[in-house]
């Protein structure tokens, strides 16, 4: 089988760690493989070329690119590719015009969030008008295949739920005798408790709730100091929220890093606070390193964490439950009011986790065992391939 995956980006991200696991498996497997970049290189696109996975970037221009479409169908005819596998909507949309031009049969997986309410207006016109060129569709949570029925134009289609996964070993092998040491790699004192998110800075992250929360908590847990790992448009803003709060010094970003599994020892909670999920890899990478996790309700999240099993979830106030009518994806409130009582809650989740060893010490075994039973990284390259060899 010759498969062209195709993405948006080969930056550091959930999607693009996937598409490129799922390369190296392909390949493992004896198939042949290539990975399609509509935009920047990135790390790990440097990382697959490094280790001679065929890596073409197409330069998507601004805007709309009408020239990419028929880039990629030249391609797609020279390389004979048995089909083209498109991550996330860009890709979709690009991959499918230029279906127009070539026979291959095209699937497409959906990680993560959807877009506004005029985008997908126009998302449910494109996908209604040329969806049935897709031979197969799947999307990484239960939650994001009903988004795509009732929101994107899929409606009727049968949608295939693959979830991410992680190399559960990999993770497990964190080395939590090491504490001092990944407390220090992330320059903080041994004694320092230590709240710690892996996310990109981005408005839907709401990033912004956590150093909330730490100044809430200062007086209680002096010592509590919040890490973030990630990098993002949001980041002047988180700082800036730090300082005008007067927690500026236990507030630590530490940017976009690759050596998570060094950091995540030094957490004594990992929080997610997503006003929208797919399933994050960085949850799932948390739960494997026995990291307990509080997090909320949004998306796929619930699908990965079992509240009161594996970690603790808070339900966001304003939050609307999945509807299964046309219209917007759910959404949560935004409003003052709100904010300040979900920041009240993941400091009541937080204050509980922290205080109470034998929840910790539940919550992180279930977690590690719900990951090595449900998410691991070889099951699920292994259903995609055969999932694409069905289709080719």
């Amino acid at each position: 089988m010759k498969v062209l995956l195709l993405v948006h980006s080969l930056d550091v991200g959930g999607t693009e760690l996937m598409v490129a696991h799922l390369a190296r498996h392909l390949r493992a497997s004896g198939d042949e493989v290539e990975v399609g970049c509509l935009g920047a290189l990135g790390a790990i696109g440097e990382d697959l070329r490094a280790e001679g996975i065929p890596v073409l970037v197409h330069a998507r221009g601004p805007g709309f690119d009408a020239t990419l479409p028929l880039r990629l169908a030249q391609r797609v005819r020279a390389g004979r590719f048995d089909i083209v596998h498109a991550h996330q909507r860009t890709a979709l949309f690009y991959g499918l015009l230029g279906g127009l031009l070539h026979k291959a049969p095209i699937a497409y997986t959906e990680h993560g969030f959807a877009f506004d309410d005029a985008t997908l207006a126009r998302l449910r016109w494109f996908n209604r008008l040329l969806g049935r060129r897709v031979r197969l569709i799947t999307a990484v949570s239960a939650d994001l295949a009903r988004q795509l029925t009732t929101h994107e134009g899929f409606a009727g289609r049968a949608i295939v739920v693959v979830p991410n996964g992680i190399d559960c070993e990999l993770w497990a092998s964190a080395d939590h005798a090491g504490r001092d040491a990944a407390r220090a790699l992330c320059g903080l004192p041994p004694e320092a408790v230590v709240m710690g998110s892996v996310a990109r800075l981005h408005p839907v992250k709401r990033q912004h709730l956590l150093v909330e929360v730490v100044a809430h908590l200062r007086h209680s847990i002096p010592e509590l100091t919040l890490v973030l790992v990630g990098d993002g448009p949001e980041r002047a803003a988180v700082m800036a929220l730090a300082r005008d709060l007067g927690v500026a010094d236990a507030v630590h970003l530490l940017g976009a890093r690759r050596d998570v599994q060094h950091i995540l020892p030094a957490f004594d909670v990992f929080c997610l606070t997503s006003r929208r999920e797919g399933i994050p890899l960085t949850l799932l990478e948390a739960m494997a390193a026995r990291v307990p996790v509080v997090a909320t309700t949004a998306g796929g999240i619930p699908e990965a964490v079992r509240a009161e099993v594996d970690g603790l979830l808070i339900t966001p106030v304003g939050a609307e439950p999945p509807s299964l009518e046309a219209g917007t994806p759910p959404h949560l409130g935004t409003g003052d009011a709100s904010a300040g009582r979900d920041v009240e809650r993941f400091a009541a989740a937080v204050t509980r986790v922290l205080s109470d060893v034998a929840l910790r010490q539940r919550l992180t075994q279930q977690a590690f065992l719900r990951v090595r039973a449900d998410f691991a990284l070889a099951d699920v390259c292994r259903r995609y391939r055969e999932l694409l060899g069905a289709v080719r």
